[in-house]
């Protein structure tokens, strides 16, 4: 049950695009050509979560994400995505947030409306390459008359650099409900 698709690539041309994509919820297997396709590009380096509860930010407005002695550095404002937390106690957050002014060495703060979740320890939260790079919320358009076949084109901002690693989420929104996000490791193979 759920979604499907054959095959996702980027050209030299920053053209990215998925072939083939199917509902598997249904006998015969059909190809989905009515969804909402977008695309989100991370850098390679993320955190995971302390097995510890949220923490309520701003009067509840926001939520705090324990990450013992993250090291990691951010921009406020930049965009994050959370995977993983819709599986502990509670309301997940899994989702793709900006970082909120006031986390330190042990906290991140995401725009997130509060609610108690308990983390388990295996939560990821992944990082937007860099701060305003238009590499998240890529619309990907249905290409007519076709299988499943989406595509978009990736901001020559985002910064792709030959050689390194990103994270490639594609978020998928069915009008039947059948909604997933698909992630990706990948390798530049040339710089944007």
């Amino acid at each position: 049950m759920g979604l499907s698709t054959d095959v996702i690539y980027i050209s030299s041309d920053n053209l990215i695009k998925i072939e083939g994509l199917r509902d598997l919820s249904v006998d015969p297997v059909v190809y989905v050509n009515d969804a909402t396709v977008k695309c989100d590009i991370m850098r390679s380096v993320f955190a995971t979560l302390d097995a510890a509860a949220t923490t309520s930010e701003t009067g509840g407005a926001d939520t705090g994400l324990v990450i013992t002695a993250h090291g990691i550095t951010y921009d406020v404002g930049q965009y994050v995505r959370l995977c993983g937390s819709g599986k502990g106690s509670g309301v997940g957050h899994d989702g793709l947030w900006t970082l909120i002014t006031g986390g330190d060495a042990n906290k991140i703060i995401i725009s997130d409306t509060y609610s108690s979740v308990i983390m388990r320890g295996v939560e990821q939260l992944f990082f937007e390459t860099k701060l305003g790079s238009g590499g998240v919320d890529i619309s990907m358009a249905y290409e007519s008359a076709s299988d499943g076949i989406y595509s978009g084109t990736i901001p020559d901002t985002v910064g792709i650099a030959f050689d390194e690693s990103y994270w490639l989420f594609i978020t998928i929104t069915t009008p039947g409900s059948l909604d997933k996000v698909l992630r990706y490791a990948m390798k530049g193979a040339y710089a944007n």
